[in-house]
């Protein structure tokens, strides 16, 4: 099997215990249409990713760092932004803001600010339609955000994600439409009614936002990952039945699958966009995996992507590996099983 190489860790600043001392941090889960306050000011902000920089640099390679509530007026702002993806560049470690594109704060996340999904929301209430999570449970009301179909927010997207990737030292972005979001107004209805080959509401969605959001980008920034989140896993049936979605997205962008309670490991390239990483919720402590020997799952994580044509996998990255007795462990694990995927679990 090959090695992964284009792998991250997944971090949300408020969680963030890389300093010395560690943080308290936020326990809980972020939700998208719900604030998650980050606690400290500049100062934790900073050195809890610069140490964790400081701790990946030297890896091979070097995992992307993914920061949801990279740009908030509580720690710094632009300004704290630009010191940190600077420090992470000249250190040669990929910095990866996370964008809520429609739930989860827009651009800039927290603060009075354009490119903030709040201000755009105050503005423009026109803009404004109820968030509903659809899934397999049924369907749950999710608060409102902004439509992720109306062309003007796709123009205010991509206004605000290309002054992202100009301003800062960064080494793309990673997309999120809300969790499990599909818009339920007259015009959203219509345009999902016009996709042919994709059953499921919320990869109909993922099609047509992704689709018109992405082309823009990748066109304007060679180079830069663009990745966007599937929260779902990838099994056969599902992807028969939904395989068109991936078509409408440029095949340059990163496709972001949560391979959590995965087990499948059958090569389905074929039926897959032509560049995939998995995700999984592991070694976080707002899931209680903290405190967890997570070895066996990390190898199997492993396995499943190389074996399905992944280029890389990622975890949770927001626990200092000094701070508890398992974080070393699981890290060593994940730099293991990322070069020598399927290789058997031997630790002691």
């Amino acid at each position: 099997m090959n090695a992964l190489t284009q792998n991250i860790l997944w971090t949300w600043d408020s969680r963030m215990q890389w300093a010395d001392p560690p943080c308290r941090g936020n326990p809980d889960m972020a939700y998208p249409d719900q604030p998650f306050p980050f606690t400290g000011g500049t100062s934790a902000f900073l050195e809890n990713y610069y140490a964790l920089i400081d701790a990946v640099k030297s890896w091979t390679p070097s995992p992307g760092i993914v920061i949801w509530g990279f740009l908030r007026d509580s720690h710094g702002g632009v300004e704290a932004a630009r010191r940190l993806a600077d420090y992470a560049a000249e250190r040669g470690v990929s910095l990866i803001p996370g964008v809520g594109t429609s739930g989860y704060g827009g651009i800039y996340y927290e603060g009075e600010h354009p490119f903030s999904a709040r201000t755009m929301m105050e503005r423009y209430p026109e803009l404004v339609v109820a968030n509903r999570k659809v899934d397999e449970l049924g369907a749950v009301e999710r608060g409102a955000t902004l439509n992720p179909l109306d062309p003007r927010v796709i123009e205010w997207l991509t206004e605000g994600i290309d002054w992202l990737l100009e301003t800062f030292s960064i080494g793309g972005v990673n997309l999120e439409l809300g969790d499990f979001f599909v818009a339920q107004d007259e015009h959203s209805i219509a345009r999902r009614a016009e996709i042919d080959g994709v059953e499921n509401e919320f990869f109909q969605m993922l099609a047509l936002h992704y689709g018109e959001l992405i082309s823009g980008l990748i066109a304007k920034h060679p180079g830069r990952e663009i990745s966007y989140a599937t929260y779902s896993d990838f099994p056969e049936e599902q992807l028969r039945r939904n395989a068109a979605f991936s078509h409408r997205i440029p095949a340059e962008a990163v496709c972001q699958w949560t391979l959590t309670r995965s087990q499948e490991s059958t090569d389905r390239r074929d039926l897959l966009p032509k560049r995939n990483r998995g995700f999984a919720h592991l070694f976080s402590i707002a899931n209680r995996t903290d405190q967890c020997d997570l070895s066996e799952r990390v190898a199997r994580l492993c396995e499943i992507a190389s074996r399905s044509g992944f280029e890389g996998v990622g975890i949770y990255g927001e626990i200092g590996w000094h701070h508890n007795e398992y974080a070393r462990r699981n890290y060593e694990a994940f730099q293991r099983y990322t070069a020598t995927p399927g290789e058997a679990v031997s630790f002691c």
